[in-house]
């Protein structure tokens, strides 16, 4: 009675066995195991007021199997998410690019403007000729200028309007500070 018992329980254990190994355990890239993320722009994620005329990427290439890399890249910028997707961005392609560089690589498109947010990708060739795409990361670029005054049309001091310098300003307020 007891082999009864037993006999059932090990086959149903081994009737598991083949579903967990199959490779339906879901997420990332399920025929390589391969993801790349940690997208940067001089170093940091999203980067808001980027100064550098030519700023540099980075990003991460992650994957399940021993001994993976990165023998190529492909960089891709645009002014809008729906330009990476469809697959032609309108600021910078930079084609595939066999290296393994991944850290501090530099943009060499055209010259960004000034206060402007774009959206960036890149795609990561391993050994075997398998691409893997980032989901798309942004930055915004800051004023780009070095004089201190381009970049600044149309700004004004932050001050209260028909106050002169050193008086009150309103002559209720003079009356509480006594």
């Amino acid at each position: 009675m007891l082999r009864r018992r037993t006999l059932p329980a090990t086959t149903a254990a081994l009737s598991v066995v083949p579903a967990a190994t199959a490779g339906g355990s879901g997420g990332g890239t399920a025929s390589s195991g391969t993801t790349v993320s940690g997208l940067t722009v001089e170093h940091r994620t999203d980067p808001l007021g980027v100064d550098a005329p030519h700023p540099r990427f980075g990003w991460r290439m992650a994957s399940d199997a021993r001994g993976r890399r990165q023998t190529a890249y492909r960089i891709r910028v645009a002014t809008s998410p729906w330009h990476l997707s469809d697959g032609h961005p309108d600021v910078w392609d930079s084609g595939r690019v066999d290296a393994a560089d991944s850290v501090a690589v530099r943009y060499s498109g055209p010259e960004l403007h000034a206060s402007t947010r774009y959206h960036w990708t890149v795609t990561v060739w391993d050994e075997h000729g398998r691409a893997t795409t980032a989901p798309a990361a942004r930055f915004e670029t800051g004023l780009l200028s070095t004089d201190g005054v381009t970049g600044w049309d149309g700004a004004q001091w932050i001050g209260m309007a028909g106050k002169r310098p050193n008086t009150p300003a309103h002559p209720s307020c003079a009356a509480r500070r006594g």
